[in-house]
């Protein structure tokens, strides 16, 4: 866990699943209800590179707990300044009756409060896309301690069972006609992707040949966008569950199930394929300073985007402006006021704490050779 390399494309995607879950939230609508996979991308994205030095760290146990300690304190540094800055404004605000759920969001188990609430539009919708930094927060804690019990030889085992469990317990609540939400938001829906990105992980760290392989096959990748594709007819399986209403019954139906499955699946493609076969074009603009730039301002982006759009709307209407919320121009408002908002706050805030955080928790980055960059 001492060296970590640095994979170029993979700032793209990050860029790319931070505007799809922007696109999904402030355009709520067809075409853009059929994009709420940006979360599913970040979470296989973080099994992927959260495993890799876990599994090199534990083959000498007497630095695991040090190197593990020191990337959890790294990650804490990185998410909780700005997300606690948020958090207490919106304790003094008392949006929704916030500070009866403050304990929960502060614990990172806002998630199965908006997973039980009866009315998820209601509970607190400004903050209310934390409920995937909760399930990360999660699993950045268990995974280790997982990875240290279990011996060596049974973990890609243990990263299939991540792998089932989630597509399973999905189906079964599904089966047992509970709301979406229980589907959405709940930790143990989620942990197919973090196990396909753990596996990921360990193919490329124990058995690289056997993943660039997999890669190559172009039958498999066939099968997959197909069974896909005749997955989405599943999304007009209207929800009968009193729990689901408006769009929420668009979501609670097989297609939604099955979604974040394949969806992860292709993410092995999405992040392996510009490790062993980098394309010169993907590495240019991935590198390219907008793209980098907005890489690491993504977090805040990420934190601040229902509340620009909230003090935005706002704005308008105190001007006497009533759009819809939809309407492209809103929308493009949006994503200006955001962008500054991120960008203040990583220059002012995350920037210095960031400092910090490389002083006393920093760890060697390696860059990719010349041949490694080219195609």
């Amino acid at each position: 866990m001492t060296q970590r390399q640095y994979f170029p494309h993979l700032d793209l995607l990050r860029v790319v699943f931070i505007f799809i879950v922007l696109l999904h939230h402030w355009m709520a609508e067809d075409p853009f209800t059929f994009l709420p996979f940006g979360s599913t991308i970040a979470f296989v994205l973080s099994g992927f590179l959260l495993t890799g030095p876990l599994l090199k760290g534990k083959e000498s146990e007497t630095s695991y707990w040090y190197a593990t300690s020191r990337f959890l304190a790294r990650r804490l540094l990185r998410t909780l300044p700005v997300y606690l800055l948020v958090l207490f404004m919106y304790v003094i605000i008392n949006r929704y009756h916030f500070r009866q759920y403050f304990i929960n969001f502060l614990t990172f188990t806002q998630n199965y409060v908006i997973a039980y609430h009866k009315d998820p539009i209601a509970n607190p919708i400004d903050y209310i896309q934390t409920w995937s930094l909760a399930v990360q927060e999660q699993f950045y804690i268990f995974l280790p301690i997982f990875i240290y019990l279990i011996p060596n030889r049974f973990h890609k085992l243990f990263f299939i069972l991540l792998s089932v469990a989630g597509l399973a317990i999905r189906l079964w609540y599904f089966s047992l006609q509970l709301p979406f939400t229980y589907n959405h938001y709940t930790t143990e829906c989620c942990i197919d992707c973090f196990g396909i990105g753990a596996l990921i992980s360990y193919y490329h760290y124990k058995h690289p040949d056997q993943l660039k392989k997999l890669l190559a096959n172009k039958t498999l990748l066939g099968i997959l966008i197909f069974l896909y594709l005749c997955s989405i007819p599943g999304y007009y399986n209207i929800s009968t569950n009193a729990l689901d209403f408006n769009y929420y019954a668009l979501y609670n139906n097989l297609y939604r199930i099955t979604e974040r499955t394949f969806v992860s699946l292709f993410s092995v493609w999405f992040i392996a394929w510009g490790i062993y076969y980098p394309s010169q074009t993907l590495t240019k603009i991935s590198t390219h300073p907008l793209i980098n730039y907005t890489g690491k301002i993504s977090y805040g982006i990420y934190i601040y985007h229902f509340l620009a759009a909230s003090v935005l709307l706002k704005g308008l209407y105190s001007c006497g402006f009533t759009p819809n919320r939809f309407e492209w121009w809103v929308v493009c408002l949006n994503f200006l006021v955001t962008f500054i908002m991120a960008a203040l706050s990583f220059k002012y805030i995350e920037k210095p704490i960031l400092n910090l955080k490389d002083k006393y928790f920093g760890e060697k980055t390696r860059q990719p050779k010349k041949e490694e960059l080219a195609a």
